[in-house]
């Protein structure tokens, strides 16, 4: 079966980004110190400006060479950060220590799977706040999105509102196809009616509160159709 190394595609990836730098025009926006952490930047919205002719930087070709080792150096301390927490856990899974936790919770909670979802939820908010992993998610999802908001800028505009609308479209299709039981489908319907309410009251909590209120409307409708049954 033909598939891509991960090494090859992070090269491709690298190369491409270079390229880019070659067709888009080039600017920037003004910074300021991050509130929290002065030691950071963040961008002033509305202060993006072109830069000019003499100002342009035009990068030799051979610069993502360079950029490999200097990317490296630069974020050495999560990349060690990634070896390390691998490597515990690769161990963790040779022993079979993960595995039997894995299934003796299941075991042991199965009758209570909102004990394990919560479970699952507290372990990875705390591995995202001291290990790093919500930094690395939050990379790489911001990176895909980047490159899918710029190639929907040189679409037509008949066809690039299609093509950002597919992945909801995706994820709600799938969700459709994965539902089973009343309680799933029933979530899954209160979550279309509920999201563009919660929308409408506050844009910043509005999935985790549409999510939240539908799920608590699938739980009620399954448990009320237990207690029909009985």
């Amino acid at each position: 079966r033909w598939s891509f190394d991960s090494l090859v595609l992070i090269f491709s990836i690298i190369v491409f980004a270079q390229l880019l730098g070659y067709a888009v025009p080039q600017g920037k926006f003004e910074r300021q110190p991050y509130p929290d952490n002065p030691a950071r930047e963040i961008v002033v919205a509305d202060t993006f400006e072109y830069t000019a002719d003499t100002d342009q930087v035009t990068l030799p070709p051979w610069h993502f060479l360079v950029a490999i080792p200097s990317g490296f150096s630069g974020a050495q301390e999560i990349i060690f950060l990634i070896f390390i927490a691998g490597g515990v856990i690769k161990i963790l899974r040779e022993t079979g220590a993960i595995d039997a936790a894995l299934h003796r919770s299941v075991h042991r909670l199965g009758s209570s799977p909102w004990i394990l979802i919560g479970g699952c939820l507290l372990l990875f908010s705390i591995g995202a706040y001291f290990i790093g992993m919500g930094t690395g998610l939050m990379v790489i999802a911001t990176g895909f999105e980047a490159v899918g908001y710029l190639v929907s800028c040189y679409l037509p505009v008949s066809i690039g509102p299609g093509l950002v609308i597919l992945s909801p479209l995706y994820f709600l299709l799938s969700m459709l196809k994965a539902a089973t039981t009343l309680s799933e489908k029933f979530a899954l319907a209160a979550g279309l009616i509920f999201g563009p309410i919660a929308h409408s009251v506050t844009s910043e909590f509005d999935l985790l509160i549409g999510g939240g209120a539908a799920g608590i409307a699938g739980y009620l409708a399954e448990r009320w159709r237990r207690e029909r049954a009985l």
